[in-house]
């Protein structure tokens, strides 16, 4: 009876492994092709820019190079005040919204500490990539424009050749 008991144990374990191992298998494949799904995305986005900004809050021009690998944006500050530099993550690429959604996190280079949150828009036009990011704590803006205001940040990335 209790070699009974011991067999059907085991039968039930086999069966409940496999089921874990199945699921696991399948989270797995869902993860991968997701992972292929933002890397598509992300694809365009991919190299060097250059970028000319204008900061209205302190009425200073500067100019920025931009690296993005993957969902890594790093930049450093060319000409102009500033801090020697920041990355970002890419958060999530939304093309499927008119217009594209684009969020991303900042970090202070060398500490690491987080800087803020945007959230915002963008779009290409030839080598050229236009973002409208919005200031942390605002709405994610609804149009892609070259208008600067107290809620935005306007970057016009132009690829490197």
């Amino acid at each position: 009876m209790l070699a009974f008991f011991l067999a059907a144990v085991v039968v039930i374990l086999t069966a409940v492994w496999a089921q874990f191992i199945r699921e696991d298998s399948v989270a797995g494949e869902i993860r991968a092709h997701c992972e292929a799904g933002i890397a598509k995305r992300l694809e365009q986005f991919q190299g060097s820019w250059l970028c000319e900004t204008f900061n209205p809050v302190t009425t200073v021009s500067y100019q920025s190079e931009y690296h993005i690998d993957g969902d890594l944006v790093t930049y450093r500050i060319v000409t102009g005040p500033g801090t020697p530099g920041r990355y970002s993550v890419i958060d999530a690429i939304e093309p499927s919204h008119d217009p594209p959604w684009i969020d991303w996190t900042a970090f202070d280079i060398p500490s690491g500490k987080k800087a803020a949150s945007q959230r915002g828009v963008y779009r290409f036009e030839v080598d050229t990539l236009i973002l409208n990011m919005s200031r942390p704590g605002y709405d994610r803006p609804t149009k892609v424009t070259s208008e600067r205001g107290p809620e935005n940040t306007v970057l016009v990335l132009k690829r490197s050749k």
